[in-house]
């Protein structure tokens, strides 16, 4: 809670057809400004528009920040008994899903000579769209894959069957060909005690029974135990990354699209159009410029953090310097794989060594054999470490890979309201920016500091700077602890949720210390919305983040976030991560939470703060 933020000025809402002088400057009925104090192009213009349909300004931003930026989003939002989650980012997701479909449902111009694999990816989606049409070769292709390469099953043979001649270990090892219907998984990885090499992980389908994972050459067998079916997915990607995800976004996708949709989307989109990122900036209008930018942005905000190590009072001077070279050895894999920005298709077409055809079943087993394939190929390979292992430019999520120590912001990320380089820098940097922050503060929780800038397992902080972390931390648990979910009537669980709460918090800090910096160097280049001409650009950075997670679930849905997901709740997210922050108090007119009788939260990062000197130099 804060003391109140009032304001007596008032506004007309902008329709987003509206029309504005381009160039000569007049004086405006949004404001007693100039217009040239205005963003008018279109962007800015529907930009403006989606905020100010979000903003609920009944309420007191010092009270309910989320309910503030959201408050009228929330109120028209839908959901239903086929759609009952809707949110921001399912909604950017739906928009990458319709770009997706009309670029591989449309045809090549007159004249265009496409690659292989891009006329693959149209006739694996043709395929799989129309699939109902091909029933029979369907059923003709399974069969013949049973007898051919399988030796044939009693149940379809009957009398013919001849069990002497069925050779189960030669059974198992055609389905691990083809990457499915097998009795465990096993696949190669990047080692975790040395991100040089390459292991092999052998794991069952049964719920109960351990991981193990096997390294060649005679190098220790190492046990990742009690991993139990419904973790054993998010238990790989611990060991090998963090994946910012949201569970319940993932867990319902499939019902807030229609059944056409739901249809395409067992495409695997991720999969198959990668063969058509290069095309992928005109689906999304993304372009070179764009991901230029937000590379520039990644390492803005990467230096500011470096900065926040170097001045807090917490840390001892030797985790400093070791937290600090981890910090700088970080790279940023943002939009696009190298190759796909520099045209080269040898990649893409060693993964397609063959021609795809119109059956939906022979495309589906003989991709999955090239997968397998090309999988198991890459074990004796050296690691490439500008590979992207866990995303694609499709992937509508980022995520810090901990043993590359690596952030990788897809160029689907890269779009409205997250990021947009043509307009202002406040709302790039409150959403785009906050997730770039929240990925680089994960290289410092308690899955990632026993990996430094080389990858390699080791204890990056000293023992008296992780007590001193644990120490704070013990605040932050508290904090969301403290937090009721009203919806459902539960509240948090502050230690489930304590890495992903933390990165928030800092991930915040980072991102709005960033915009300042970057506001340094390019005073008075970003201009305000129309119809929001009252808020200053550091409110409309805040106001930008929290409409970034404007949410609506259902009950039930409510309880299994609660239940599996270590995110906080979205409202959680924003209210807490801005109830932390002095400079968010400072923007509002908000009385700072200390300051408070009795208080109600600890300003655990205060010391690690202070950025005046910074803003300074």
């Amino acid at each position: 809670m804060h003391t109140k933020f009032t304001s007596n000025t008032s506004y007309t809402s902008v329709p987003t057809n509206a029309s504005f002088p381009s160039k000569k400057c007049s004086i405006s009925l949004l404001s007693a400004k100039d217009t040239c104090d205005l963003c008018l192009t279109p962007d800015c213009i529907k930009a403006a528009s989606s905020l100010y349909e979000s903003v609920d300004e009944t309420i007191d931003p010092c009270e309910n920040f989320y309910e503030f930026t959201c408050g009228k989003w929330i109120k028209n939002a839908k959901i239903s008994a086929e759609k009952d989650a809707q949110s921001i980012h399912l909604q950017m997701t739906t928009r990458l899903e319709n770009a997706l479909v009309d670029l591989l449902s449309s045809t090549p111009s007159n004249g265009t000579i496409e690659s292989k694999a891009i006329t693959n990816a149209r006739h694996w989606y043709n395929a799989c769209v129309n699939r109902n049409a091909n029933k029979t070769e369907d059923i003709r292709t399974i069969f013949s894959f049973i007898q051919k390469e399988l030796g044939g099953l009693p149940l379809i043979e009957g009398l013919a069957w001849n069990e002497s001649t069925f050779d189960f270990y030669r059974l198992m090892f055609k389905l691990n060909q083809y990457n499915s219907f097998k009795l465990y998984t096993v696949k190669t990885i990047i080692d975790y005690k040395n991100s040089s090499l390459r292991s092999i992980l052998i794991y069952p389908t049964s719920p109960l029974i351990d991981m193990h994972l096997l390294t060649i050459e005679g190098m220790k067998i190492i046990e990742l135990s009690s991993v139990v079916l419904s973790n054993s997915l998010q238990a790989m990607d611990d060991d090998a990354s963090h994946q910012d995800v949201d569970l319940v976004d993932v867990h319902k996708f499939d019902s807030e699209i229609s059944e056409y949709y739901k249809n395409i989307s067992n495409l695997s989109l991720d999969d198959t159009i990668r063969t058509t990122v290069s095309n992928l900036s005109r689906a999304i209008n993304i372009s070179s410029d764009f991901t230029d930018y937000a590379r520039k942005m990644f390492r803005n905000i990467r230096n500011v953090f470096i900065h926040m190590i170097n001045q807090s009072t917490w840390m001892d001077s030797e985790s400093k310097i070791m937290t600090i070279k981890k910090i700088q050895a970080m790279k940023g894999k943002i939009g696009y794989p190298d190759y796909f920005e520099n045209d080269d298709m040898m990649k893409l077409k060693k993964e397609y060594e063959y021609n795809f055809n119109l059956s939906f079943m022979f495309n589906g087993l003989h991709l999955n054999q090239l997968h397998s394939k090309t999988h198991f190929q890459s074990l004796h390979d050296p690691i490439d470490k500008n590979e992207w292992l866990h995303a694609l430019p499709t992937t509508m999520n980022a995520i810090y890979y901990i043993l590359l120590n690596d952030i990788v912001i897809p160029a689907a990320f890269l779009q409205i309201p997250h990021f947009d380089n043509n307009l202002p820098k406040y709302l790039s940097y409150g959403g785009a920016g906050f997730i770039i922050g929240h990925e680089i503060a994960h290289s410092l929780d308690d899955n990632s500091r026993d990996h430094g800038m080389y990858e390699n397992e080791f204890s990056l902080w000293t023992n008296e700077t992780i007590e001193a972390l644990n120490e704070r931390m013990k605040c932050v648990v508290n904090q969301y602890n403290n937090y009721t979910f009203t919806q459902v009537n539960r509240q948090l669980e502050g230690e489930r949720t304590q890495n992903e709460n933390l990165a928030d918090i800092i991930g915040l800090k980072q991102a709005f210390f960033a915009y300042k910096k970057w506001t340094k160097s390019q005073k008075n280049v970003d201009k305000k919305l129309p119809g929001l001409t009252k808020y200053s650009n550091e409110q409309m950075f805040f106001i930008n983040f929290g409409y970034t997670w404007c949410k609506i679930m259902s009950d039930e849905v409510a309880n299994i976030y609660l239940t599996h997901d270590t995110h906080s709740p979205s409202e959680f997210r924003v209210i807490g991560s801005t109830s932390n922050f002095i400079e968010f108090d400072q923007a509002f007119g908000c009385k700072p939470a200390f300051e408070l009788e009795p208080p109600n939260i600890n300003y655990i990062e205060a010391p690690i703060l202070k950025l005046k000197e910074f803003f300074e130099k």
